[in-house]
């Protein structure tokens, strides 16, 4: 037997052992995976690989960040500047 078929087997087993509430909880346990799996697919492997790379140059200073305070402020002057 192996492992995944053991564990279909145990979950089967659990889950027949519980009440409606805690079916409901699983339930929705198990579609807020599928919902978390479904967002994932949206990034590609390339853009994540960038974003993992650029995380990591912040960590390690090499890349010096900026705050989100800055980052506001800059999409106000930018929003200020096109209004003129």
């Amino acid at each position: 037997m192996n492992a995944s078929s053991s564990l279909n087997e145990q979950i089967a087993y659990y889950l027949k052992k519980l009440n409606l509430r805690q079916k409901e909880a699983i339930l929705t346990v198990a579609k807020t995976f599928i919902k978390e799996e479904a967002n994932m697919a949206i990034y590609s492997d390339e853009f994540m690989e960038e974003l993992n790379r650029r995380a990591l140059s912040l960590e390690a200073g090499s890349v010096k960040g900026i705050g989100w305070d800055q980052v506001k402020n800059n999409a106000h002057a930018a929003l200020r500047s096109k209004e003129k």
